[in-house]
Order: C-alpha cells, then sequence, then structure tokens
C-alpha cells in the first residue's frame, strides 16, 4: 500500500482551515470494530483539521482522531470520528462537514501521494 501524506487549505465563512491527511494501516483499519482492511484497505485515512476557535465545532476537535472513509456505506466520502473503537460518521447533512469531504476528496483524488493543495 503507498504511504500518502498531503496537506490542505481552504476557506470556511471566510475563515482559514487547514488539515493534513495521511494513510491508515491496515493493521490500523483491522482495530476499527466497525471497518475492516478486507473491505476499505487504502481507503481510509487520518485527518487533522484545524482552524480558529471561533469556528468551535466539534469536527475540529482534536482530542477525537478524525478519518475519512472513501466509499464507506455506498458513499463517496465520509469524514467522522473514533469513539468506542468505532467509526462514527460525522452529520453529511452539515454544510460545514460536506465542504470538507468534497476537499478532501478532491485532494486525494489528485496524481501525487505527496504535497500541499489551496482551494
Amino acid at each position: 500500500m503507498e504511504t500518502i501524506n498531503k496537506t490542505f487549505e481552504l476557506e470556511l465563512e471566510g475563515t482559514p482551515v487547514k488539515g493534513i491527511i495521511t494513510t491508515l494501516s491496515d493493521n490500523e483499519i483491522d482495530e476499527i470494530k466497525n471497518l475492516g482492511s478486507k473491505e476499505y484497505s487504502g481507503t481510509v485515512f487520518k485527518t487533522l483539521v484545524l482552524t480558529v476557535p471561533e469556528l468551535g465545532a466539534t469536527y475540529f476537535e482534536t482530542e477525537t482522531p478524525k478519518i475519512y472513509v472513501v466509499g464507506y456505506k455506498g458513499k463517496e466520502g465520509q469524514l467522522g470520528s473514533i469513539e468506542s473503537g468505532e467509526f462514527k460518521p460525522l452529520d453529511s447533512e452539515d454544510m460545514i462537514v460536506r465542504k470538507i469531504s468534497l476537499n478532501i476528496l478532491q485532494v486525494l483524488l489528485i496524481n501525487s501521494n505527496t504535497g500541499h493543495f489551496t482551494n
């Protein structure tokens, strides 16, 4: 499996947001109860999304690990967190979650395993 290490920047509500996307190993995927490397190998990524405290949403908390899963339950990509050893998708109807998820997918689709991308 190829290692991916990408960073990105975008703007939400006029506020800069920065993110880091890295590959999750098959062993790490197997530790998540409702995923598994047989089905999701190469499609699960650690994400860290940072911004100023004013936006203050739960998807910016760094205490809870965030991951992005391509193809989770038939969706293009799903941003979520790891809670009690399980992947819990964030509300995909939330416009900020949708924008971050779309940006992550766009960055992952760019041909390169490393790099910094701005939107």
